[in-house]
């Protein structure tokens, strides 16, 4: 449904007259019924906000008016950032394929339809006795689907070649490889590097541009898919596969994940390259409770770890992770939901991290963390509260994704019961992401730092009344 039919459903549920709406809110008549009528889109969310406030909408209401004015105010610039957004939340992790049909191929076999190319492509990849090679630009769902629990069966290991559009600004197409290959570095058989090429140009180098390869076969397939070539001579697969070694080996790494949090914490610095320079990196952080630990001193994250070594440990790492960070950036962005924040200041329990990694944060000190960012953030450009009106962050497949305007990018996911950290380092995939918070900034779905700190003040007021 377009928006504006999503709007005049929700109003007609709540049997409220169109003249008491405006009465109420102070709208002019012709002014809401061209937005009932879809003549007019509101630049900004917030008339939206006081009218569904008015109705006292539930929450699933307000959900659909948030995506669908997210859907009418996202132009094709913004699209694929903004399924890549939604697809970060909803993801899962692969699972094996247990039953796999594998096909009788015979050396120089051509396919000529996108499902034979399908079978020949799982058939290549299942037959993996040790190692896998894929040079391919992930442009399909249906293709790239099969890939994630494929990879969980090979032995030593994937490696992915994706090429990559050479630009100096944002790239919708390297937007769409980098979340078609999260399912297949969840993996975690998987190396995925890039190649930067001329993406227009490609299509006229060869009818099959991209191809997968085992230890004994081959398959070439064209960029549609409906097409492929078939090949298991020896001298075939040693060939293509010395070219894919030659150019994998001097390619950029384009994601890596990491399982452990330690691990991660003992890397970061030669991984995100930090440097001390004028020009420090902006940092976006998005998730569903306010970030409150470039606040924390060790001794509060150090008393707050689980009572284990690795807990103290860990404390110990991040503690030095956040005081890196802090130090080598520019303007902290701190994206956060309504929900977040009022669990946040309510919940008995509260965990910066999971049970057993930490232990929980008092009320006293939530409420205390939070007033000294209120207080700092209303004489500083340096931090900057924001409240998203998309409920989508309130999902628990995602602890936190950090964005760093350098072209970083940090994804940590909570699934099936352990933290996964995925590592980006594309720029002009980040500069898609930022554009698209900024388009979110600009309509009002994500408020501004100056309502955020308003709503702040208020909550922290209603928590003093109940002590």
């Amino acid at each position: 449904m377009k928006f504006h039919e999503v709007l005049s459903e929700i109003i007609d549920v709540h049997s409220v007259r169109s003249v008491d709406i405006c009465e109420k809110l102070g709208l002019k008549k012709a002014y809401l019924s061209r937005i009932r009528s879809g003549s007019l889109v509101p630049p900004n969310f917030d008339v939206i906000d006081k009218i569904a406030g008015m109705l006292n909408v539930s929450a699933d209401e307000y959900s659909r008016l948030a995506y669908a004015y997210q859907e009418e105010k996202t132009v094709k610039k913004y699209s694929e950032s903004s399924k890549a957004f939604t697809t970060l939340y909803c993801i899962s992790m692969p699972t094996p394929c247990d039953s796999i049909d594998r096909l009788q191929l015979s050396n120089g076999q051509f396919f000529c339809d996108e499902e034979a190319v399908k079978k020949a492509l799982i058939k290549v990849a299942a037959s993996a006795e040790r190692t896998l090679k894929l040079y391919y630009r992930p442009e399909h769902d249906k293709i790239i689907d099969v890939f994630g629990g494929l990879v969980l069966n090979v032995k030593d290991g994937f490696e992915w070649l994706i090429p990559l559009e050479k630009t100096s600004e944002s790239s919708e197409l390297n937007m769409d490889s980098f979340i078609n290959a999260i399912i297949v570095i969840l993996s975690k058989k998987a190396e995925i590097k890039g190649q930067y090429i001329h993406i227009e140009e490609y299509p006229e180098y060869s009818v099959f541009p991209y191809y997968i390869a085992n230890e004994k076969e081959i398959l070439l397939f064209s960029r549609n898919c409906q097409n492929a070539l078939y090949l298991n001579s020896a001298e075939s697969v040693r060939l293509h596969c010395k070219s894919f070694d030659s150019i994998f080996n001097n390619s950029i790494p384009f994601m890596k994940l990491y399982d452990d949090i330690s691990t991660f914490l003992v890397d970061f610095d030669s991984i995100m390259h930090f440097k001390n320079s004028n020009s420090k990196p902006d940092i976006y952080i998005i998730e569903k409770y306010p970030c409150i630990v470039f606040d924390l001193k060790y001794t509060e994250l150090e008393s707050h770890a689980a009572k284990s070594n690795d807990s103290i440990d860990l404390a110990k790492m991040y503690e030095g992770f956040m005081q890196k960070c802090s130090v080598d950036i520019g303007k902290i962005y701190n994206i956060f939901s309504d929900s977040g924040l009022n669990n946040f200041l309510t919940a008995e329990e509260y965990y910066e991290f999971k049970y057993g990694l930490s232990k929980s944060l008092s009320k006293e000190l939530r409420f205390n963390a939070l007033k000294n960012l209120l207080d700092n953030s209303s004489f500083s450009d340096n931090y900057n509260p924001m409240i998203i009106r998309l409920p989508i962050v309130n999902s628990t497949n995602v602890h936190t994704i950090n964005i760093w305007s350098d072209g970083k990018m940090l994804i940590m996911f909570d699934l099936n019961g352990k933290y996964y950290i995925a590592l980006l380092n594309e720029n002009s995939i980040v500069k898609a992401f930022l554009d698209y918070l900024r388009m979110l900034i600009k309509c009002g779905l994500i408020r501004s730092k100056e309502e955020t700190l308003e709503i702040m003040s208020k909550s922290l007021d209603e928590m003093k009344k109940q002590k």
